[in-house]
């Protein structure tokens, strides 16, 4: 499946397994599908792009990619469970 931003690869992923697998409030995925993920410097954006980055089975610089703009093939997203 072929992905063109972070909203596309949050919704593939859902907003319920990514709210808990980076131990966030569940309305918090949905403020980053509409103002984009947290600045990059703070530790936990870090953690919570590498999160997003293993459930969707794509690296962090594919993540990079997607939010400059670029489309990122997704094909091993992790099942729920």
């Amino acid at each position: 499946m072929v992905v063109s931003s972070v909203s596309e690869l949050i919704d593939v992923v859902g907003n319920g397994r990514l709210a808990a697998a980076c131990d966030v409030h569940h309305a918090t995925p949905w403020h980053w599908r509409t103002k984009g993920l947290p600045a990059q410097p703070k530790r936990r954006a870090q953690h919570y792009r590498r999160v997003l980055a293993d459930l969707a089975g794509i690296s962090t610089s594919e993540l990079s990619r997607l939010e400059a703009g670029e489309t990122v093939e997704v094909s091993d997203v992790q099942n729920a469970g």
